[in-house]
């Protein structure tokens, strides 16, 4: 969507307001997700002549990447804990795959030609629980999370750890309004810059 025209009155004077950091970070987040997917999509689903796989986990990267600098100008609320459940594939040519399919320890399972290996393959899918950590960001009626390892847990005693459960998978909306790369990326250039007055409504 078109910036806001406070958005780029904001940016003139070197002022970033909540809304437009929140907006900001909506809007690279989303592509990121959505970037994912579609990295998911074309390395598991769909042939991959062209390297989309490669350039999607690219963009991917590179806005994860600006994500994390837009909320480096904030302290984190919070340490969120929770379960997740990883997609798992194992190959009819990797050790265990027989061991699993005879388990019937599976959510799944298919098969597809490889071109690489010039043959039919078959694989079984499993969802492993995993516990994973996130800093929690509250930016305006929006909460955004970082990723961190558990032996960073321990290093934030300030903060404290809410334990989530079992949470579902985030996807990407491809359908939502979001800021455009370019404007994000000026807003980026400004907080890199240190030249810049947050205002956090109260």
């Amino acid at each position: 969507m078109k910036p806001p025209k406070e958005y780029l009155k904001n940016l003139k004077h070197h002022t970033i307001t909540e809304k437009m950091l929140s907006d900001c970070i909506y809007s690279i987040n989303n592509r990121a997700l959505n970037s994912r997917d579609n990295e998911y999509k074309y390395t598991h689903y769909v042939p991959d002549t062209y390297g989309n796989a490669n350039k999607y986990r690219k963009k991917k990267l590179e806005y994860y990447s600006m994500k994390k600098v837009l909320l480096s100008i904030l302290e984190p609320s919070r340490i969120q804990k929770c379960e997740v459940l990883q997609r798992k594939r194992t190959y009819d040519y990797e050790e265990g795959y027989e061991e699993i399919l005879k388990s019937g320890n599976y959510v799944n399972n298919s098969g597809f030609y490889d071109p690489d290996r010039k043959e039919h393959v078959e694989f079984v899918v499993q969802m492993i629980p995993q516990t994973v950590y996130y800093l929690v960001y509250q930016v305006g009626n929006c909460s955004f999370r970082l990723p961190i390892q558990q032996s960073d847990v321990i290093r934030r005693p300030d903060l404290d750890v809410k334990d989530a459960g079992r949470i579902p998978p985030v996807y990407g909306d491809i359908t939502v309004d979001m800021l455009s790369v370019q404007f994000v990326e000026k807003v980026l250039k400004l907080v890199k810059s240190g030249n810049y007055t947050l205002q956090l409504e109260e």
